[in-house]
């Protein structure tokens, strides 16, 4: 029993079937040997199925739920959810996954007092207080807190970038960061300031702007204690200390810290 692509699969009749509500126009509603079920709820339909026996077979269906679910995907889940079209085959499964309806939150932490839908939910945010990093890279031994912060940093070594733009080919190694490169073609920019309506293409860029307002200036210089808005200004300004000179001109090698020096000194010497 079931529906491809939309269409309808009809199966013998052996008994009589009253129509009862409309039949073609109510989108998604069925019936089945004189039982009518409203809209897309596709439990009801499956607890009518084990009503009958399961004999559902020998039944005419007049009209199913689109997306081609089969009775045969539920024989083995015997603990259905009562909000949705699902089900489970045990107890313990279906009491993790209710309360993703009902808002409880029953998982506690006993040190931040924050609460969780699910276990392993609570599990993972304990590694916050613990210090806990159960996921180790095998080439260089960092360690991490979840598996999907592994398996990004593991990019680093096999050059993956399973994420590609549809519009110029470009592949990425993050999904949030192809999402950010995308922008670059449609221009959205959702990310605005509430101060002076300048808006971004990501948050961390708006984070960054904000402190334009507020004047926060989170990097200190462990060396000279000067402070600064940004990781990059500071990385910049450490090179004073360190000497360290990356910026190199290719027609006189003369050696600069900072790329803005270096565009100068090419415009001034070498025009």
């Amino acid at each position: 029993m079931y529906v491809n692509g939309g269409g309808l699969q009809t199966f013998p009749v052996n008994t009589e079937v009253s129509v009862v509500g409309p039949q073609r126009q109510n989108h998604g509603s069925y019936l089945v040997c004189k039982q009518y079920f409203p809209e897309l709820k596709l439990w009801p339909f499956i607890k009518h199925c084990h009503h009958c026996n399961g004999d559902i077979n020998q039944r005419e269906v007049i009209c199913l739920p689109p997306g081609g679910y089969t009775t045969s995907s539920f024989s083995n889940k015997n603990h259905p959810c009562v909000f949705f079209s699902k089900a489970f085959g045990q107890a313990d499964n279906l009491n993790a996954y209710l309360p993703t309806h009902t808002g409880n939150k029953p998982h506690w932490c006993c040190q931040c007092n924050k609460c969780f839908v699910q276990k392993n939910d609570l599990t993972r945010h304990q590694r916050i207080h613990t210090g806990e990093r159960p996921y180790e890279c095998r080439q260089c031994h960092k360690c991490f807190t979840l598996k999907g912060a592994l398996t990004k940093h593991q990019r680093i070594h096999t050059g993956e970038r399973p994420y590609e733009c549809g519009r110029c080919n470009k592949s990425f190694k993050r999904k949030d960061a192809l999402i950010t490169h995308q922008r670059t073609h449609t221009g959205e920019r959702p990310y605005a300031c509430r101060q002076c309506n300048s808006r971004f293409k990501d948050a961390s860029a708006l984070t960054k702007h904000r402190r334009i307002h507020t004047g926060e200036k989170p990097y200190e210089c462990s060396q000279c204690e000067k402070r600064f808005a940004r990781k990059s200004t500071l990385k910049t300004h450490r090179r004073i200390h360190t000497g360290e000179k990356p910026y190199e001109c290719s027609q006189c090698d003369k050696r600069f810290a900072q790329p803005g020096v270096l565009a100068k000194h090419r415009r001034e010497l070498h025009p």
